[in-house]
């Protein structure tokens, strides 16, 4: 006897009453759905033929591991837009900080070269004076 179960996310399928009923994914598509509704659901690629319960296990646990998959590779997806983003951040900082430390180094050696302070090889060449002497 052949079934069918939803591998798509959902299939909008009618009813042989004349109403329509959403059937999600793994779910069980019976004799209460129209044979041309089902056919088309088929055909669209929402829904599979299977032939015994052990083809319907099958279709569940594939679909279950497909759902797992789509979960890996999303998080994988934010840990690699995560990553990208702190890598952007770190980026900036560090440009941030280059600025300021070229900032303060310039103006180390503006003060440095002026005339009232010792440069680094006078202030090694004189000792420093002490209060006592």
């Amino acid at each position: 006897m052949t079934t069918h179960v939803v591998v798509g996310a959902v299939a909008v399928l009618p009813l042989v009453g004349g109403s329509e009923r959403y059937v999600y994914r793994g779910g069980h598509v019976g004799s209460e759905f129209t044979p041309e509704g089902i056919a088309h659901a088929v055909s669209a690629g929402l829904v599979e033929d299977v032939e015994d319960v052990e083809d319907v296990e099958d279709v569940a646990e594939r679909l279950e591991l497909e759902r797992q998959v789509r979960e890996a590779e999303a998080a994988a997806d934010f840990d690699a837009r995560v990553y990208a983003a702190a890598e952007k951040l770190v980026a900036e900082r560090e440009a941030e900080f280059d600025a300021r430390v070229l900032a303060a180094a310039e103006k180390l050696v503006a003060v440095g070269t002026s005339a009232e302070t010792p440069t680094a090889a006078t202030a090694k060449a004189s000792p420093p004076k002490t209060a006592g002497k």
